[in-house]
């Protein structure tokens, strides 16, 4: 392989590539070390994630007492810090014992706490992080029965705020996510990802805060510390913005496109999650309710023929199979009407196939099913939740992967245990067992023939990636003419086992041939390479 500055000009033999050398070019010898495609992260909060960078990760295993345990000691230790703020806990760990402001308040009651789940679904949040966000009693629920405020008998908010639009206008006014906060934690948060070999990422969304993450990521890339791309998007999360929301992408675009930001999507959150039970589900959980979608079916026929007809793609979030089968309804209706446009259209999560969801989608040809393969592992609350006729339906990449239809795979970061959920080999460990591969229990989660081959996971995070991303002719492949957005790793990946796969390292990533990443050393630009 050949590289001129940011491209790849040639790739072929050795003898063939002999003869670009000259005394100007830096020859490489890697003696049989693997090299592949940069990772595409298809589904990510970067900027949101370097805004949080300092909170603290709590780890989603943890019982409530032990979540609180950890806010009590780092509250103590940081006497002058204005907002405690964590993520990580799960719900469904915690079973009957709900959190509440009142847990809370005996870590402090002076100042805010405020902790998003795991999947930042749902916030938990003392008194004083109520009384900063104008919530109480009389405070109506932004989507009733979709996001809103969980009450008391008495109708006063105990804490636990569902889904975004209950806690983002707080999140604003605690001022977690500023350009600064993303400046500062991308400039220490973001050589993590070139690591793990990431070389683009699409950012699902930045919550409402898209002014102030766009402003921080533009000025990381003055500063030449972006060390990867971004797709962005204008994340819709309410029915009030969906009449403005094509001319609220455009202005985003218009403003902060640039060579390493190409902001091109409508990200549609269509639904919860299965831990908050506020994923939308066809046949209801075992506590009787059936999550919730964001508008109905023919909102989003028509939002999603809007997109397209202004070029944008689209991404819908859509973990339950209601949400599921109301995506697809929504992507038929617009191929029969316009055909196979070429904007890109993909489905994020996809956590619960409905019955016919794999012939639907083989039928449309060009939907990308998007997900996180680390997510297809045992839970008995999950199973307590759906049941077992569903809990049987998670996951079923291997079936999506044979009936033609394209995976591609992300993170959802800083979801999906922050770093341990970032690292494309702890993914692909996961999806060639669905097992918890760091735990002792070995149990697979069902149906076993749904575990998926290391080719698949691969494509999954390279080609298809750029193909959801509408990038497919810049990155993705080595291939002439392409960006050279490539990594060198230490061992060949189809020599490893899956517990091996846990400790693959990347040596060296590069992006737009730059040097963003090399072990052991700091990172330098390169001109003219021979691999």
């Amino acid at each position: 392989m050949v590289v001129e500055r940011d491209n790849i000009i040639f790739v072929g033999s050795t003898t063939d590539a002999e003869e670009y050398i000259d005394k100007d070019t830096k020859v490489h010898n890697l003696k049989g070390k693997m090299i592949l495609p940069g990772f595409i992260d298809s589904h990510a909060h970067p900027t949101i994630a370097a805004a949080l960078s300092d909170i603290v990760q709590v780890d989603p295993s943890m019982k409530k007492a032990d979540v609180l345990e950890t806010l009590k000691k780092h509250a103590d230790k940081n006497k002058d810090l204005p907002v405690i703020t964590a993520m990580g806990y799960d719900l469904l760990v915690f079973g009957n014992d709900k959190p509440t402001a009142a847990d809370l308040d005996k870590i402090d009651s002076e100042r805010p706490i405020f902790i998003l789940d795991e999947g930042g679904h749902t916030a938990w949040v003392n008194s004083k992080a109520l009384e900063v966000g104008g919530i109480n009693k009389d405070t109506p629920d932004p989507i009733p029965g979709a996001h809103y405020f969980v009450r008391d008998s008495n109708g006063n908010p105990t804490g636990l705020l569902m889904e975004s639009q209950a806690y983002n206008p707080l999140l604003r006014k605690l001022s977690v996510v500023t350009e600064d906060t993303v400046v500062s934690g991308g400039e220490s948060l973001f050589p993590v990802i070139s690591q793990l070999g990431i070389t683009t990422v699409y950012d699902a969304g930045m919550m409402g805060l898209e002014n102030e993450g766009f402003e921080g990521l533009s000025q990381l890339e003055k500063k030449g510390l972006l060390p990867f791309r971004i797709s962005g998007s204008y994340m819709v999360q309410s029915p009030t913005v969906v009449p403005t929301a094509v001319e609220s992408l455009k202005k985003l675009q218009e403003k902060y496109d640039s060579e390493l930001v190409d902001v091109n999507t409508m990200k549609i959150h269509y639904d919860g999650t299965i831990e908050g039970k506020t994923a939308a589900m066809e046949q209801p959980y075992s506590d009787g309710s059936n999550g919730h979608v964001l508008f109905p079916v023919d909102e989003l026929k028509s939002f999603v023929t809007q997109i397209d007809e202004a070029g944008f793609n689209t991404h819908i979030h859509a973990i339950g199979d209601k949400a599921l089968n109301n995506s697809l309804e929504a992507f038929e209706y617009l191929q029969s009407n316009k055909g196979n446009t070429p904007t890109r259209k993909s489905i994020g999560h996809v956590q619960i196939y409905s019955d016919q969801a794999i012939e639907r989608l083989t039928n449309l040809k060009d939907v990308v099913v998007q997900t996180t393969p680390i997510w297809a592992t045992p839970s008995e609350g999950t199973l307590d939740t759906l049941g077992e006729e569903r809990y049987e339906k998670q996951m079923l990449l291997n079936s999506v992967d044979r009936a033609g239809v394209p995976l591609s795979f992300g993170s959802d970061f800083p979801a999906s245990a922050f770093f341990a959920g970032a690292n494309p080999f702890n993914n692909m460990a996961v999806g060639l067992t669905r097992q918890d591969v760091w735990s002792e229990d070995k149990d697979v989660l069902p149906p076993v023939e749904e575990k998926i081959s290391l080719e698949t996971l691969i494509k999954g995070y390279t080609i298809n990636g750029a193909y959801q991303l509408g990038l497919e002719e810049k990155v993705g492949s080595i291939e002439v003419g392409k960006k050279a957005d490539f990594i060198v790793l230490d061992d060949n990946l189809f020599e490893l086992n899956p517990e091996e796969l846990l400790k693959a390292k990347v040596l060296k990533t590069y992006m737009n041939g730059n040097l963003v990443f090399e072990r052991g050393l700091k990172a330098r630009l390169t001109e003219y390479m021979v691999f």
